[in-house]
């Protein structure tokens, strides 16, 4: 059961500008919580949009890339 965040991805959800607003946060942390391997979500657990910091329009990422599932996950 996920219940805390590392510094790390504090850090990174404070720096993305969230552009499709708390809707959109929600949905990363929903993404965390799944791929989460512990008790606080890991800066690792994040979606790529997120780590990188940017805007988290993850859909823009792999826009133009035939990409497995593996391949996806590790970006």
């Amino acid at each position: 059961m996920v219940n805390d965040f590392t510094a790390e991805a504090l850090e990174a959800l404070m720096k993305c500008s969230w552009p499709g607003n708390v809707r959109e946060l929600r949905t990363a942390i929903e993404h965390a919580v799944v791929l989460s391997r512990g008790e606080r979500i890991a800066w690792r657990d994040l979606p790529p949009s997120v780590r990188g910091g940017g805007s988290a329009g993850g859909a823009k990422l792999f826009q133009g890339k035939d990409l497995t599932l593996k391949a996806a996950e590790n970006n």
